[in-house]
């Protein structure tokens, strides 16, 4: 599979994820990405158009668990208690799913 294929492929599962996910200012959309190097979470209200806040951490070792604690600490000082998770291209398993789980235990409702 070429470059070009590649990319289509990971816009049409992004576009289909976000077809049933909207977020608000009350249950914003969480938006998880991923690089080689880090892992940024977004509480994002896709209403007026703003991100809410932000967490980003560099990957290594419980990464995604440090993450998820620096975002849920930022959700409950803005008062956030719920939100929707947008995985985007990414399949639900791994740093994803560890993500998500952290965030439950925090008390965020996902």
């Amino acid at each position: 599979m070429d470059r070009k294929t590649h990319n289509n492929r990971i816009q049409q599962r992004k576009k289909r994820v976000r077809t049933y996910i909207q977020g608000t200012p009350q249950c914003p959309r969480f938006s998880i990405h991923k690089s080689n190097t880090h892992i940024a979470l977004q509480a994002i209200d896709d209403v007026s158009g703003v991100t809410l806040a932000a967490a980003k951490e560099k990957k290594g070792k419980d990464a995604a668990k440090k993450v998820a604690d620096a975002f849920a600490k930022v959700l409950t000082e803005k008062k956030i208690e719920r939100g929707v998770c947008d995985r985007g291209q990414y399949r639900y398993h791994g740093i994803v799913k560890e993500v998500v789980e952290e965030l439950r235990t925090k008390g965020i409702h996902v």
